[in-house]
């Protein structure tokens, strides 16, 4: 599945939820990028504490058996991170194979000097 499939079965699950903006309408559009915005957030929030838990609680010795144990809670939440942004991408029509390629070639310009060799 790419990203537009990702995108239109997302648009698919909020319609039949309800949980789209109406279209035109400006205040139900900011309404839904700052509930979405907000989501995000505490999405990666989420991620960041299992992270944190792990370089905290975890002798070097377990850390290993630790993030095995972790990493569907990680996956989940990760994946959680990316409807956020599917779902508001999808939204705002950002063709993100063309923005994606844009940026990184801003970014092989930015960070050309921690390239290695």
């Amino acid at each position: 599945m790419d990203i537009d499939e990702l995108a239109t079965t997302q648009r698919n699950f909020d319609k039949t939820h309800g949980w789209l903006p109406k279209p035109g309408d400006a205040s139900s559009i900011l309404e839904f990028l700052r509930s979405d915005v907000v989501g995000l957030c505490g999405e990666v929030g989420e991620v960041a504490g299992i992270v944190k838990t792990l370089t905290h609680e975890s002798v070097v010795g377990e850390l290993s058996s630790e993030l095995k144990k972790r990493m569907p809670d990680l996956h989940e939440e990760l994946i959680d991170v990316l409807i956020y942004l599917v779902r508001m991408m999808d939204y705002l029509d950002v063709d993100v194979k063309t923005v994606y390629m844009d940026k990184l070639k801003k970014n092989e310009v930015r960070f050309a000097k921690y390239e290695q060799e």
